[in-house]
């Protein structure tokens, strides 16, 4: 049953890419207005709770295919599975502190008063 499972499913870099993604879009919503970054938020944490119950689900619960995934896909996959979907709510909380924040406002406001 060698390669069975491995060619369905996605690698590691692709589970931190797919966070990334969506940290990046649901980020780029939240600097918008502190409303968007609430939602946004609460939208982060159930995707990133869908993608470790996904992870817990398809390493533990499925019997012969839990199986097959820890001996082909490893330890290091399912660790990634269960820790990269944490990206996604991090990313929106850093959104919200830069909106919270606003330095690239200071900076203009700065170059404004300084060249005109």
């Amino acid at each position: 049953m060698l390669a069975e499972i491995s060619d369905k499913m996605p690698t590691i870099g692709e589970l931190w890419l797919y966070a990334l993604i969506l940290g990046l879009y649901l980020g780029a919503f939240a600097l918008m207005h502190r409303v968007f970054a609430i939602v946004m938020f609460l939208i982060a944490v159930s995707l990133a709770g869908f993608g470790v119950y996904g992870t817990v689900h398809e390493s533990f619960f499925e019997g012969a295919f839990s199986q097959a995934v820890q001996h082909e896909l490893g330890w290091g996959w399912i660790v990634s599975g269960l820790v990269s979907p944490i990206l996604i709510p991090v990313m929106v909380i850093g959104a919200f502190r830069l909106s919270i924040n606003r330095p690239f406002d200071r900076v203009r406001d700065w170059l404004e008063a300084k060249y005109g």
